[in-house]
């Protein structure tokens, strides 16, 4: 009769490492996948800082009053450079957008995370209580 406790026991515990190993590479890869993310927004934010710098330049040096320069022709300067200014600050607001979906994505994933994290310590906990007994019930007999 133990043996045949220890035998479902030992089913029990390979179903519950099964389980084990699933969520451990569920929570691999969504793991890879905050990191991936991470590693985007990073790259979204330096390129944000420089077409911000960039269009500050291009605001301090091309917009300068030239005594040589004037009438129609800067009129026609000034809009192209002031339309180019404007669309680059379109270019940052939306990295900044996507950058606040990226950050939602992340706490998404890392809320997910660490649901798993949970999940995982406690089908160890339920492993460790298998073994014990199937130790107990081995040794019982």
């Amino acid at each position: 009769m133990t043996d045949d406790k220890a035998a479902q026991k030992q089913k029990q515990s390979a179903a519950q490492k099964a389980k084990l190993i699933a969520a451990k590479n569920k929570k691999k890869s969504i793991d890879a996948q905050i990191e991936e993310l991470r590693v985007v927004r990073r790259k979204i934010l330096v390129l944000n800082g420089q077409l911000n710098r960039y269009r500050e330049q291009m605001s301090r040096s091309l917009l300068q009053p030239d005594a040589n320069f004037k009438g129609d022709r800067r009129d026609k300067f000034d809009a192209k450079i002031n339309d180019t200014i404007a669309t680059i600050g379109l270019i940052e607001a939306k990295h900044v957008y996507n950058c606040g979906l990226i950050e939602k994505k992340i706490m998404a994933l890392q809320y997910e995370s660490d649901g798993l994290m949970g999940i995982i310590g406690e089908i160890n906990r339920v492993i460790g209580s298998l073994s014990s007994e199937i130790s107990s019930l081995l040794r019982g007999n």
